[in-house]
């Protein structure tokens, strides 16, 4: 649930132009992800937090974090039996 709050905060943080929220959020994503070793979550954070935190960059898409959540998510799921669809 809080990786899912955390995406809505990223998402509204890019939508407002914050960099600094940006990168704050990211990079506890990316925290969170190395506590339970989710490292291509990790892997995501870690770069959309480097670039969000560079005036200079372009936005990084939300797109590759959202789409490692969902894997990681459902790896979760798998490993506890609780699939969901």
């Amino acid at each position: 649930q809080q990786l899912e709050l955390d995406l809505t905060k990223l998402d509204l943080a890019v939508k407002n132009h914050n960099r600094t929220d940006a990168a704050l959020t990211a990079h506890r994503i990316k925290g969170a992800s190395a506590n339970v070793a989710a490292h291509g979550l990790l892997q995501c954070a870690a770069e959309f937090e480097m670039v969000a935190g560079q005036e200079n960059e372009a936005w990084p898409s939300l797109e590759e974090l959202k789409l490692e959540s969902q894997r990681f998510a459902d790896s979760v799921a798998m490993f506890t039996g609780n699939i969901q669809d």
